[in-house]
C-alpha cells in the first residue's frame, strides 16, 4: 500500500489524485450499490425487506413504497450504467 502511494508525491502525483477521485469512487459506489440491490431486493426478497419495515416502525410499508423499492434501485443502477458509457 505504501509502496502504491508513493506515486502520488511525484510532480504528476496531483492529476493521478484527481483521475482517482473522478474515476475510482464512482466505479466503487457503482458495484456497492449493484451488490447490495442485488442481495437485497433479489435474494433477501422486497415482502421479506417489507417485513422488516413493518417490525421496525410498527406499520406496513404501503404500495407506492414497495414500488418506489423496486423501480427506484433498478432505475439508478441503469443510469449510472449508460452514464459509463
Amino acid at each position: 500500500m505504501f509502496v502504491l502511494s508513493l506515486v502520488t508525491v511525484t510532480k504528476g502525483g496531483e492529476m493521478i489524485i484527481a483521475i482517482l477521485d473522478d474515476i475510482g469512487s464512482a466505479m466503487g459506489i457503482l458495484m456497492i450499490t449493484t451488490f447490495e440491490a442485488i442481495l437485497v431486493f433479489g435474494i433477501y426478497g422486497v415482502s421479506e425487506f417489507c417485513v422488516d419495515l413493518a417490525f421496525m416502525s410498527n406499520k406496513p410499508p404501503s404500495t407506492i413504497l414497495k414500488l418506489l423499492f423496486i423501480g427506484s434501485s433498478i432505475f439508478i443502477i441503469v443510469r449510472r450504467i449508460l452514464r459509463r458509457f
